[in-house]
C-alpha cells in the first residue's frame, strides 16, 4: 500500500501499461506493468501533489496530460512522458517530480500549471482536449489547460458538483465528425445539467474548448448524485450514479431528456461511472466494491434497454485489522492495459489500486 489514505482517483495515461492514482494522502503515483513474463503492476514514480486530498483525476491522451483535483480549490496540470521516448530526443527526464519507487521509471511526470478560480475544493475533473472541473462551490468551469484560463462557468446547482462528464456524441474525441458535444454535471442537489456546445471554438482551435449553453435539468434520483459518464453512438445517452443506489440512463437526443432507464442492483452508492469504448459497455462501480458492466442498447424515438452482463461479487472481507468499510471502491478506471489488453483499474478506500 503506497498511499497512506484512500485512493479517491485513478486515471489512464494515453500509454499501455501505466495509469496514475491519486489519494487522500495528496500524492501521486505512477503504476507501470512489468514488461517480463509475469505482467505484474509495479509502483514507479511518486509525486507529492497537493497539501490535502487529491478528489479526482483526468488525462487527456492525446497531449498525455494528467490533471489532479485538488482540496485546495485548485487544478494541477501534469504532462506524463515515456522516459526512453524523451531520452531519445535529448530531453531527458531530469525534471521529474518526486522520488522514483524503482530503480529505472519507464514514466515520469513533469508539473505544467496550476488552474485557480474554484472558490471550493474541486471534487472532480474530465476533459477532452480541454478540461471541465467541478466543485464545492456548486460550479463547473472550463478551462482551456493550453492557454491556461477558464472560459466559461457553469452554475445553477444548490450543492456540491460531485461529477462531471463531457465528451462528443459519436466518441471520436473532436468536432471533426459535426457530432455535438456535450457536458453533464452531477450534483448534490440530486439533479444533474445538460449543456451542449452553442458552435465551434473560437479561431477553430483544436485544443481550445467551445461555449457551451443549457439544455435542461435531469430530475429523478432520490439522494445526492454521485458520477455522470457520457454514451456515446447514434443517440447519445447520459448515464448519472447516485447515494440511492441507483444509475439512470437519459436520453441527449430528445428535447426533454428523458429518462430511459433505472438500473438497479448495487448494495450502496454508485460512486463511480465509466463508459467501456472497447467493449461497448457502461461500467459501474459501488461503494460496496461490486463492479457490474451493463450492455446498453439505444434506439430511436427515446427507446434504450441496459441488460447488466456480468458483475464482481464485490470485495472481500477485510484484512485483521482494517475498518469494516477499509475496502469501499471510489474510483474507476478504464485503461489500457498492455500486452494487448484493457482493463479496469479501482481505487480502495484502504489505500490500494
Amino acid at each position: 500500500l503506497l498511499h497512506s489514505g484512500p485512493v479517491t482517483a485513478v486515471t489512464d495515461t494515453g500509454f499501455d501499461g501505466c495509469v496514475v492514482s491519486g489519494g487522500g494522502d495528496g500524492f501521486l503515483q505512477v503504476w507501470e506493468r512489468d514488461g517480463g513474463e509475469s505482467g505484474a503492476w509495479v509502483p514507479g514514480q511518486r509525486v507529492s501533489c497537493c497539501p490535502g486530498a487529491i478528489n479526482g483525476l483526468a488525462c487527456m491522451p492525446a497531449t498525455h496530460t494528467v490533471v489532479a483535483a485538488c482540496a485546495d480549490g485548485a487544478c494541477r496540470v501534469f504532462r506524463i512522458a515515456d522516459t526512453a521516448a524523451d531520452d531519445a530526443g535529448g530531453s531527458g527526464a531530469g525534471g521529474g517530480l518526486g522520488q522514483r519507487q524503482l530503480g529505472y521509471s519507464a514514466y515520469v511526470l513533469y508539473r505544467l500549471t496550476t488552474l485557480k478560480g474554484h472558490t471550493g475544493e474541486v471534487m472532480c475533473v474530465t476533459g477532452e482536449s480541454w478540461l471541465v472541473s467541478g466543485s464545492q462551490d456548486g460550479t463547473a468551469r472550463i478551462w482551456d489547460v493550453t492557454a491556461g484560463d477558464c472560459t466559461q462557468v457553469l452554475a445553477g446547482h444548490e450543492s456540491w458538483v460531485m461529477g462531471v462528464a463531457a465528451a462528443y456524441g459519436d466518441g471520436s474525441g473532436s468536432a471533426a465528425g459535426g457530432a455535438p458535444c456535450f457536458v453533464v454535471t452531477a450534483s448534490g442537489d440530486k439533479t444533474a445539467r445538460v449543456y451542449v456546445d452553442a458552435g465551434p471554438a473560437p479561431g477553430g482551435s483544436a485544443t481550445a474548448p467551445p461555449a457551451f449553453r443549457e439544455r435542461g435539468v435531469l430530475r429523478g434520483h432520490e439522494e445526492m448524485l454521485l458520477a455522470a459518464a457520457i454514451v456515446p453512438g447514434a443517440n447519445p445517452l447520459c448515464a448519472t450514479g447516485s447515494d440511492d443506489r441507483t444509475v439512470r440512463l437519459w436520453s441527449l437526443s430528445t428535447p426533454s431528456l428523458d429518462c430511459l432507464a433505472v438500473l438497479a442492483g448495487h448494495s450502496g452508492p454508485v460512486c463511480a461511472l465509466r463508459w467501456h469504448a472497447p467493449r461497448a459497455q457502461l461500467v459501474t462501480c459501488g461503494e460496496g466494491g461490486q463492479v457490474r458492466f451493463w450492455r446498453i442498447a439505444a434506439a430511436e424515438h427515446a427507446a434504450a434497454t441496459a441488460t447488466c452482463v456480468a458483475a464482481t461479487p464485490g470485495l472481500p472481507a477485510p484484512p485483521s485489522g482494517l475498518a469494516d468499510d477499509a475496502l469501499g471502491a471510489y474510483a474507476l478506471a478504464v485503461a489500457p492495459l498492455g500486452l494487448g489488453s484493457t482493463g479496469l483499474c479501482c481505487g480502495l478506500e484502504g489505500g490500494s489500486v
